[in-house]
Protein backbone atom coordinates (compact mmCIF):
# COMPACT_ATOMS: atom_id res chain seq x y z
CA UNK A 1 0.00 0.00 0.00
CA UNK A 2 1.48 3.57 -1.22
CA UNK A 3 0.41 6.94 -0.43
CA UNK A 4 1.24 9.89 -3.26
CA UNK A 5 2.66 13.13 -1.21
CA UNK A 6 2.16 16.58 -2.07
CA UNK A 7 0.88 15.77 -5.98
CA UNK A 8 4.71 14.90 -7.05
CA UNK A 9 5.71 11.33 -7.78
CA UNK A 10 7.10 10.43 -4.95
CA UNK A 11 5.62 7.44 -2.83
CA UNK A 12 6.12 6.27 0.62
CA UNK A 13 4.99 3.14 1.82
CA UNK A 14 3.25 3.01 4.60
CA UNK A 15 4.74 0.22 6.04
CA UNK A 16 8.04 2.22 6.07
CA UNK A 17 6.46 5.27 7.93
CA UNK A 18 5.12 2.64 10.56
CA UNK A 19 8.87 0.94 10.87
CA UNK A 20 10.50 4.70 11.07
CA UNK A 21 7.99 5.60 13.89
CA UNK A 22 8.83 2.07 15.78
CA UNK A 23 12.74 2.26 15.44
CA UNK A 24 15.01 2.66 18.12
CA UNK A 25 15.89 6.00 19.46
CA UNK A 26 18.88 7.23 21.64
CA UNK A 27 18.54 7.06 25.34
CA UNK A 28 20.23 9.55 27.39
CA UNK A 29 20.81 8.90 31.13
CA UNK A 30 19.36 12.53 33.20
CA UNK A 31 20.32 13.53 36.19
CA UNK A 32 18.96 16.20 38.41
CA UNK A 33 20.01 17.42 41.92
CA UNK A 34 17.31 19.61 43.76
CA UNK A 35 16.29 20.51 46.83
CA UNK A 36 15.04 17.34 49.04
CA UNK A 37 11.70 19.32 49.86
CA UNK A 38 11.21 19.84 45.60
CA UNK A 39 11.60 16.69 44.65
CA UNK A 40 7.88 15.55 44.12
CA UNK A 41 7.84 18.59 41.87
CA UNK A 42 10.71 18.14 39.49
CA UNK A 43 9.77 14.20 39.39
CA UNK A 44 6.45 15.54 38.08
CA UNK A 45 8.33 17.62 35.80
CA UNK A 46 10.17 15.21 34.35
CA UNK A 47 7.39 13.09 33.43
CA UNK A 48 6.20 15.61 31.03
CA UNK A 49 9.11 14.39 29.05
CA UNK A 50 8.26 10.76 28.11
CA UNK A 51 10.69 9.37 31.28
CA UNK A 52 9.05 5.97 32.23
CA UNK A 53 11.68 5.23 35.11
CA UNK A 54 12.90 7.33 37.48
CA UNK A 55 15.13 6.69 40.56
CA UNK A 56 15.61 8.70 43.71
CA UNK A 57 18.77 8.87 45.61
CA UNK A 58 19.13 11.30 48.88
CA UNK A 59 22.42 13.17 49.59
CA UNK A 60 24.05 15.91 51.59
CA UNK A 61 25.21 19.13 50.50
CA UNK A 62 29.40 19.43 51.11
CA UNK A 63 29.56 22.23 53.26
CA UNK A 64 32.10 22.16 56.54
CA UNK A 65 30.06 21.95 59.65
CA UNK A 66 29.94 26.18 60.14
CA UNK A 67 29.21 26.56 56.73
CA UNK A 68 26.22 23.74 57.31
CA UNK A 69 24.58 25.10 60.73
CA UNK A 70 23.98 28.64 58.80
CA UNK A 71 22.61 26.19 55.89
CA UNK A 72 20.70 24.67 58.25
CA UNK A 73 17.53 26.85 57.99
CA UNK A 74 17.84 26.83 54.40
CA UNK A 75 18.54 23.20 54.19
CA UNK A 76 21.33 21.17 52.98
CA UNK A 77 19.66 18.03 51.78
CA UNK A 78 19.24 17.06 48.36
CA UNK A 79 17.20 14.78 46.26
CA UNK A 80 19.17 13.04 43.20
CA UNK A 81 16.80 12.33 40.44
CA UNK A 82 18.04 9.39 37.93
CA UNK A 83 16.05 9.18 34.79
CA UNK A 84 16.40 7.81 31.46
CA UNK A 85 15.18 9.83 28.21
CA UNK A 86 14.66 10.01 24.85
CA UNK A 87 17.89 11.74 23.07
CA UNK A 88 15.06 14.25 21.17
CA UNK A 89 13.41 15.46 24.68
CA UNK A 90 17.01 15.99 26.40
CA UNK A 91 16.87 19.79 25.10
CA UNK A 92 13.14 20.75 25.71
CA UNK A 93 13.78 18.94 29.16
CA UNK A 94 17.42 20.64 29.98
CA UNK A 95 15.83 23.94 29.23
CA UNK A 96 12.20 23.77 31.00
CA UNK A 97 14.87 22.22 34.04
CA UNK A 98 17.03 25.87 33.98
CA UNK A 99 14.33 27.66 33.57
CA UNK A 100 12.40 26.08 37.03
CA UNK A 101 15.58 26.71 38.44
CA UNK A 102 15.64 30.42 38.01
CA UNK A 103 11.77 31.25 38.47
CA UNK A 104 10.79 29.51 41.64
CA UNK A 105 12.05 29.81 44.97
CA UNK A 106 14.10 27.70 46.69
CA UNK A 107 14.35 25.80 43.46
CA UNK A 108 18.19 25.72 42.72
CA UNK A 109 19.88 22.38 40.98
CA UNK A 110 21.72 20.74 38.89
CA UNK A 111 20.96 19.01 35.60
CA UNK A 112 22.94 16.90 33.11
CA UNK A 113 22.71 14.02 30.99
CA UNK A 114 24.97 11.02 30.19
CA UNK A 115 24.38 9.36 26.79
CA UNK A 116 23.37 5.70 27.14
CA UNK A 117 25.34 3.37 24.56
CA UNK A 118 23.64 0.14 24.73
CA UNK A 119 20.32 -1.73 26.26
CA UNK A 120 20.10 -4.94 26.66
CA UNK A 121 16.92 -6.51 25.51
CA UNK A 122 13.81 -5.42 23.34
CA UNK A 123 11.48 -4.99 26.35
CA UNK A 124 14.14 -4.02 28.63
CA UNK A 125 14.72 -0.90 25.45
CA UNK A 126 10.75 -0.58 24.66
CA UNK A 127 10.19 -0.14 29.07
CA UNK A 128 13.28 2.53 29.15
CA UNK A 129 12.17 4.47 26.04
CA UNK A 130 8.36 4.50 26.78
CA UNK A 131 7.23 2.79 23.45
CA UNK A 132 3.81 1.47 24.80
CA UNK A 133 2.83 1.17 20.93
CA UNK A 134 5.62 -0.38 19.25
CA UNK A 135 5.18 -3.75 18.04
CA UNK A 136 8.57 -4.40 16.65
CA UNK A 137 12.19 -3.92 17.78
Amino acid sequence: MAKKINGGGTKISVKMREKDENALKKLEFLVVIVNRKKYDFYSDYIQNFEVNMQLLAHGRGTSDRMTASVLDKIGTDKAIIFAVIKEERVKDALIGLEEKFATYKDSKGVAFTIPLKSVIGALTYTFLSNNKGSKEL
